[in-house]
This record gives structure tokens, C-alpha cells and sequence, in this order.
């Protein structure tokens, strides 16, 4: 019984204490470490976040590029670093959930080492073509595909794409060749040359190939259709179900972070997040802006990594090293 009492009163202090952090936080300059170049839609992001949070919480928040590892060393910093919400990671969905599914010696476990703050923003995929194809809907590309394997290659960008464009093979039960590119710039090239049937590719590198006519929009991963590509249908209106596809960016701290501290910080990048200001620049970006809190984040990022993870079995995807 006194055992009870005392591991009771252990529990009322932390609280007690957590939420003396959470009312003192914070107390001196915060960092947002980004895995990625300067310059980048992430690092944008944590910047546009960061000086609004500096305003708000009135200390400097310093964003950091620690490169290397395609954003996993930045990701294992912070994961290892003080629990106390001066140093925190803007990582998009690869690092977080593609990651874990291809590397079987990934030094952290997105699940277990962090703690999610609020998504920030999010953004769907557009399955485009070249203009000079004669592919006009998602049908068509279907039809061509079962008919033309041999000439049916898709290109791919990066992990994510990579696991969109099996989602798509397995959804449309097609099979064609991923071929595999440095960047979203490199696939528009290669759409616009002939050198490969279609991509899943990211709205931003596209849009303006698409609405001058060099690349064919067919449909968007979206749940519904986006204000930049009204004509364009959804997947579903396109006849493929579940290819709502979703990429994100988000703020994290590492695992130990006081609760107080997390709700605090979610808090203030959510009401950011939803100002007309910061979310009128995030929309210029063709991003959705988001801002949600650290539970609906969790569920977010916990649903994510179950459903790539079957992706990643159906396509026979298993982690290196």
C-alpha cells in the first residue's frame, strides 16, 4: 500500500513538474534541425514556422541544416538529443516512414524515438505523361500498359515515389519499369523527351509543364480535386481505388519530451500554421496547410507506416544492408 502511495506521488510530481517546464518554456534559443538543403521546400518551411514561433514564444529559433544520409543523420540527432524542446526536427515522410522500410539499420525507430508536435503541411502526387503521347486518362494509361509492357517505364524520384509507383502497379495490376532519377526536374525532362511512358511525381516541378502543355495531368492522389488543377480528376474519379496518396512535412522532438512542452509548442505551429498570413505563403507553395496536434500527428504517422509496410510486402520490398 505504501508502495502505491509513493509510486502515486512520484507520478504527481513529474506532472507537477512538467507542467512547471511547459509555463517556464522557453527559456533560451530553440533550434529546428532540417536533413535537407537550404533553400528546399523543408527547409522553406521550418524557417517560415521558426520565425513565427521566435515572435510568439519571444526566443530565437535558429533552423539548422545538418546534411547527409538523405535526411536520416539530421533525424538521428535530434533523436538523440536533449529532451527538453530546444532541439527539434522538420522532416518530411521519408524520413519518418520510407526510411524504416528500406533500411534494415536505420539508427533510429521513427515510432519510438520521437515525439510527434503538428504536421505542417501536406501535398498529394499528379500521375502525368508526356504531351507527346497518346495517353489522354488514367484508362488509357491502364490499357496501354497491359498492351505495351515492354514499352511501359515509369520514372522515379526518390523512396516515396518509388513506393508510389508499386502502390499504382498493385491498384492498377500493371506492371512496368521503375526507372529511377536524382530529382523531380530530371523526370519532367524525361517525360517531355519520350524517355518514359509516366511518373508520380510532386504538383510543385510539374505545375507549369502542365498548364503550358508540355506534360499531360491524368489524375491526382488527392482526395479531392486540387484548386490548381480543377479539370484534373482524383484517382477514384479516375477509376483506381485507395491511391490516396499524401506526402507531409512535420515538426518533431525527441521521445522524452515533456507532454507540457509538446502541447505548448503544437499549439503555437497550429494557430501559425492556420493564420491567413502563413497559410495563404504555404497554399503559394502548393502545399495544404495543416497544423494539428501531437496526438492526431501520431495517428497521421502510425497509419502511414502500417500502410507502406504492406505496400513494401505486396511489392516485395525488403531493406537493404
Amino acid at each position: 500500500m505504501r508502495q502505491n502511495k509513493f509510486i502515486t506521488f512520484l507520478g504527481f510530481l513529474f506532472f507537477i513538474c512538467g507542467c512547471s517546464f511547459a509555463q517556464q518554456f522557453p527559456v533560451k534559443p530553440i533550434r529546428i534541425v532540417v536533413g535537407l538543403a537550404a533553400g528546399g521546400g523543408n527547409d522553406l518551411l521550418a524557417r517560415m514556422v521558426g520565425e513565427r514561433l521566435s515572435e510568439s514564444l519571444g526566443q530565437a529559433v535558429i533552423v539548422e541544416n545538418r546534411l547527409g544520409g538523405s535526411g536520416n543523420i539530421a533525424a538521428d540527432y535530434v533523436s538523440k538529443s536533449a529532451p527538453d524542446g530546444y532541439t527539434l526536427l522538420m522532416t518530411p515522410t521519408g524520413n519518418m516512414v520510407f526510411s524504416n522500410l528500406i533500411s534494415s539499420k536505420l539508427p533510429y525507430n521513427p515510432k519510438r524515438d520521437f515525439k510527434p508536435i503538428s504536421l505542417v503541411a501536406k501535398f498529394p502526387l499528379v500521375l502525368v505523361t508526356g504531351s507527346n503521347q497518346s495517353i489522354n486518362s488514367a484508362q488509357d494509361l491502364i490499357r496501354f500498359i497491359q498492351k505495351n509492357q515492354e514499352k511501359s517505364n515509369i520514372g522515379v524520384s526518390g523512396t516515396a515515389f518509388h513506393f508510389a509507383a508499386e502502390l499504382f502497379k498493385i491498384k492498377t495490376n500493371t506492371n512496368s519499369v521503375s526507372v529511377p532519377y536524382k530529382g523531380s526536374n530530371e523526370v519532367i525532362t524525361a517525360l517531355i523527351a519520350g524517355d518514359i511512358l509516366f511518373s508520380l511525381t510532386d504538383t510543385g516541378p510539374t505545375l507549369n509543364h502542365i498548364q503550358s502543355g508540355k506534360i499531360k495531368a491524368l489524375a491526382v492522389t488527392s482526395s479531392q480535386r486540387l484548386f490548381t488543377l480543377p479539370s484534373v480528376p482524383t484517382m477514384k474519379e479516375a477509376g483506381i481505388q485507395d491511391m490516396e496518396i499524401e506526402l507531409w512535412s512535420g515538426l518533431f522532438a525527441p521521445a522524452s519530451t515533456p507532454d507540457g512542452i509538446v502541447q505548448k509548442l503544437s499549439s503555437e505551429v497550429a494557430r501559425i500554421v492556420h493564420s491567413t498570413e502563413i497559410s495563404e505563403r504555404l497554399k503559394s507553395m502548393l502545399v495544404t496547410p495543416v497544423g494539428n496536434t501531437s496526438e492526431e500527428f501520431a495517428s497521421i504517422l502510425s497509419n502511414d507506416i502500417n500502410r507502406w509496410a504492406a505496400v513494401a510486402k505486396a511489392a516485395n520490398i525488403v531493406p537493404l544492408d
